[in-house]
């Protein structure tokens, strides 16, 4: 282990396992290492909805499924939670977390909504949001070890938010809100973003608690 951490590889990945939100979940290489900020992410949904006894959820890039994971645990058991990614590996693992926690949650594989059927009160997502020109300034602990589809979005870092923006109306129901993370710098950006292609929306944004922004809300008006 000692090795492989002088190596440069993750802590985490050498032990195949994290922590989130108090739960211990396994990981590998296919996907991301859960950070804290996702944690006040799903703070931020369970606030809104913990007293909603019943709705319909989507995790998209579940990765770990450490969103959905959580969320299936803290909201009402009534609720229905499905988890969706690019990566039949990444499902994987996300499908022995739940077993392993004991959580119901239907998997699909699916490239943002190309797969998704039926709408959703809720859609959350901890997407890819970092600029392909950033690598000289990334953890190299970070590069060599995660999968670069779950952390890269183009050269700007907001291709995914483009995508999600011009179809997430069709995937919600009239009430539905959506959340998102992303990266510090990429507020005024995605404001401008999601004005343009969702107008009829109110926009929120959150900051974590180093006091930067790095949450949104989109609900319907």
């Amino acid at each position: 282990m000692l090795k492989k951490l002088i190596q440069g590889q993750s802590p985490q990945y050498i032990l195949e396992y994290s922590y989130f939100y108090g739960r211990k979940l396994t990981v590998n290489s296919d996907v991301l290492i859960p950070r804290y900020e996702t944690e006040e992410l799903v703070a931020f949904v369970t606030s809104d909805y913990q007293r909603q006894s019943t709705g319909k959820l989507l995790d998209i890039g579940t990765g770990s499924g450490a969103i959905s994971l959580v969320l299936s645990q803290e909201l009402s058991s009534s609720w229905e939670i499905s988890a969706s990614d690019i990566s039949q590996e990444a499902l994987a693992i996300a499908k022995t977390n739940f077993k392993s926690h004991g959580c119901e949650i239907k998997t699909i594989k699916s490239d943002l909504f190309k797969a998704i059927e039926g709408r959703f009160d809720v859609i959350v997502s901890n997407p890819p949001y970092i600029k392909t020109t950033e690598t000289a300034v990334m953890d190299e602990t970070v590069l060599n070890n995660e999968p670069n589809i779950a952390l890269f979005a183009g050269v700007d870092g907001l291709d995914f938010y483009r995508e999600f923006a011009k179809y997430v109306d069709d995937y919600l129901n009239p009430t539905g809100a959506f959340y998102l993370e992303f990266g510090y710098e990429q507020k005024e950006a995605l404001r401008a973003l999601f004005g343009h292609y969702l107008p009829n929306y109110d926009i929120t944004f959150k900051n974590d608690l180093a006091g930067h922004p790095r949450m949104m809300r989109g609900v319907k008006q």
